[in-house]
């Protein structure tokens, strides 16, 4: 049986990716902020990338188009209860360090659709940041949490858009 295609992270970019790509929201006010910006923006799409992110945004009252969790926490199990936020669900199989095709169409159809989606990922959903930003339209806000820091938010355009995809165009093509 063929592997499933996917792209894998080279390890010389792991550093890069291990700090903000977006703006970085600090403090007991950063859900606050982003709850404010939400609203005085109303951008088309906000998708969360990580269950933490994902469970604080909501408990703020911040609608979520579409929301990327693994039921893990700095790996290890959480499970989260968010599910009726969501008029959709759907699973994914993403191992570490990668992005498959089988996520990067999730996500392309969970922003295509319209309703809200929850995208639960068997594997890790860290990279999954970059096909959100890729295939969001411009001027939604894409959020993932920067562990022990707060919360990055990356501002959908082009030049973000073509940031994002020059990441994933390094990553090496792989069959999992």
């Amino acid at each position: 049986m063929a592997g499933v295609k996917a792209y894998r992270l080279p390890e010389e970019l792991r550093p890069a990716l291990q700090r903000p790509l977006g703006r970085l929201l600090k403090g007991d006010d950063a859900y606050g902020r982003l709850l404010e910006e939400a609203s005085r923006l109303r951008p088309p799409r906000i998708v969360a990338v990580g269950d933490v992110v994902a469970e604080d945004s909501l408990r703020h009252g911040l609608r979520l188009d579409v929301a990327i969790v693994d039921l893990k926490t700095k790996r290890r199990s959480r499970p989260i209860d968010i599910g009726r936020h969501f008029d959709h669900s759907t699973s994914v199989r993403n191992p570490p360090g990668h992005v498959t095709a089988e996520a990067i169409d999730a996500i392309r159809e969970a922003l295509a659709r319209g309703a809200s989606t929850l995208i639960v990922v068997e594997g890790e959903e860290d990279l999954l940041t970059i096909p959100s930003v890729i295939y969001a339209p411009d001027g939604s806000m894409v959020i993932y949490g920067q562990p022990d820091e707060g919360v990055v938010v990356v501002d959908v355009n082009e030049g973000s858009r073509g940031f994002f995809r020059g990441l994933l165009e390094s990553f090496t093509e792989v069959e999992v």
